[in-house]
């Protein structure tokens, strides 16, 4: 191998524009409709529970989640370069958040959606009201558990088979493991619960993710 290629991007520039540009049509989408999600707010004691979504974006967020899944499957490894700092992971985890809520919003307010049309008989796009019914903590909570359970197998993802998340990509940032031994999804999910801790711990001087093994870097 010669030199030239061992000093070879394993980040393409053009790609990385490209998944900006897929952040960026998914917040004008999202952002054009009254309301896409689901949720129950508390303000001074007034409650309000609603949830949105839109034929547009259901079928954005299906295409988006199959990009997704091209993307974690197909990304190449990365090569690390040096230590991560607190910015720029930052930074990352902001763009996988907003890629994953608009990707996953829509499809998951289908639920509460179609809880309140069995209620009310009749079935609309979003709804609005001011008070609780019992199956709200069925519909809302049950999405919330699987919209931050996946989210999680996103991030622990691309732990197992290093490689990078698409925030990831874009600010050239990858978690791996620091030294030798096997590795699981179930592990993983940890190591990528405690990295999403050690954000904010990282400001402190001290990491979970170290201490089990891996390290945050920024990679070539």
């Amino acid at each position: 191998m010669t030199a030239s290629q061992t000093q070879e991007p394993t980040t393409s520039s053009a790609l990385r524009v490209a998944l900006i540009c897929f952040f960026a049509v998914g917040i004008v989408l999202t952002s054009a409709a009254d309301y896409i999600g689901a949720g129950i707010e508390v303000v001074n004691h007034e409650t309000t529970v609603r949830a949105g979504s839109s034929p547009t974006v259901i079928v954005w967020s299906i295409a988006s989640l199959f990009m997704l899944a091209l993307f974690l499957r197909y990304t190449r490894r990365p090569n690390p370069m040096t230590r991560l700092k607190w910015v720029r992971r930052v930074t990352a985890f902001a763009l996988d958040f907003v890629a994953y809520l608009t990707s996953v919003a829509g499809l998951f307010a289908l639920m509460p959606l179609v809880v309140e049309a069995k209620r009310v008989g009749q079935f609309h796009w979003s709804f609005s009201r001011t008070f609780l019914v019992w199956q709200d903590w069925f519909s809302m909570g049950l999405s919330t558990c699987v919209v931050l359970l996946l989210f999680l197998v996103y991030i622990a993802w691309p732990i197992l088979h290093e490689t990078q998340t698409v925030g990831g990509y874009v600010m050239r940032v990858a978690v791996v493991k620091d030294g030798p031994g096997t590795r699981s999804l179930r592990r993983c999910m940890v190591v990528a619960l405690w990295y999403l801790l050690d954000i904010w711990a990282s400001l402190f001087g001290w990491s979970l993710v170290e201490r089990a093994g891996y390290k945050a870097v920024v990679v070539r």
